[in-house]
């Protein structure tokens, strides 16, 4: 996930190594990789409680993920209406990402606990 962040720092900051698409298609195959580990750590058990956010928050953080890509990919042919979708669901993805490292913290923390 943290692979994933590349993207961020190179929209955000003065750094510039590489190209966007570049950053863009290493976004996308992390996220993919991500949902990969996530699938061989859980099996997708939902697990209780705390584990059972951090799946859910975890699936639909790539879930809006997908979707801001298809509204980005789509945006040049559906003009307006995919624009505004883009940005919707890009501000979702973002938004949902805050409590990961939390919950993600919490994981760590309840599997060394017990």
């Amino acid at each position: 996930v943290i692979a994933g962040l590349g993207l961020s720092l190179y929209k955000r900051t003065r750094w510039r190594w590489g190209h966007y698409e570049q950053f863009r298609l290493w976004h996308a195959l992390s996220g993919v990789g991500a949902l990969g580990m996530l699938v061989l750590h859980t099996g997708l058990r939902s697990g209780e409680n705390l584990n059972f956010l951090l799946l859910t928050n975890f699936l639909a953080v790539a879930a809006l993920g997908t979707a801001a890509g298809m509204a980005i990919a789509l945006e040049g042919r559906l003009g307006t209406a995919a624009g505004h979708y883009r940005r919707w669901s890009i501000w979702l993805h973002l938004g949902l990402l805050w409590p990961l490292p939390a919950l993600l913290g919490l994981h760590i923390l309840a599997g060394y606990y017990f």
